[in-house]
């Protein structure tokens, strides 16, 4: 058992705001919206959309910051005339997991049973959620379906779709990400510099593209 979570905090992940007082939290679910680091719960959430996969939170914070140790990304999936969220993929280092249909997977293949731990990773099932618990003291809340939710310590630098956390915002946190994904995306340009307020949502969600999955959707999305 690990023990950088002697006090794992599974018993108050979804109470009040002071609950964990020393982390943000974002929660994302829906068609869907996410509720930001930075934002508190009486705002309202940052309304999504896109078919592909992206970057939710991550310490791949900026030009010099390599490839980074941590992404929580999440694939989404269009239904009619909205997206949800289909998979949730948690890197911790080289070891990746995968969240869909309501178990997770190691990408190796092999199905996780709980309670599952490694040097990197404490998974646990707990009330009908399941709870991850990394060895940077973020911890993940996934329903099984197509809600999740990132709490990370506030002296942590992260960014991604669910903000940076870093400083007061009147709304909505929408610096502009640097593509994790390298490769061309003609209908994903970029015409504000990285970490500048985007221009609007779209360009903010596409900022964060993670990469282009092999369904039609996100490659329509992409040419």
């Amino acid at each position: 058992m690990l023990d950088f979570y002697p006090d794992r905090a599974s018993p108050c992940i979804n109470k009040a705001d002071n609950c964990l007082s020393d982390r943000d939290v974002c929660r994302c679910q829906g068609d869907p919206h996410c509720l930001q680091f930075s934002q508190n719960q009486t705002e309202r959430p940052l309304r999504l959309a896109g078919t592909c996969t992206y970057a939710l939170a991550t310490d791949q914070c900026g030009p010099n910051a390599g490839s980074g140790n941590f992404l929580i990304s999440a694939s989404f999936v269009k239904n009619g005339a909205q997206s949800f969220i289909d998979k949730i993929t948690i890197k911790i280092f080289q070891e990746v997991f995968f969240l869909q249909n309501n178990e997770i997977r190691h990408s190796r293949g092999r199905k996780i049973r709980f309670p599952y731990s490694d040097n990197k990773i404490l998974i646990e099932s707990y009330k009908g959620v399941f709870l991850l618990y990394l060895d940077n003291k973020a911890i993940v809340d996934w329903d099984g379906k197509h809600r999740v939710t990132i709490l990370v310590p506030k002296n942590h630098e992260v960014c991604g779709l669910c903000g940076q956390h870093t400083k007061p915002f009147d709304e909505f946190d929408l610096r502009v990400g640097q593509r994790l994904f390298r490769h061309q995306c003609p209908n994903m340009n970029l015409s504000t510099r990285f970490n500048e307020q985007a221009r609007d949502v779209v360009e903010f969600t596409n900022s964060w593209l993670v990469s282009v999955e092999s369904r039609s959707q996100c490659r329509d999305q992409c040419q």
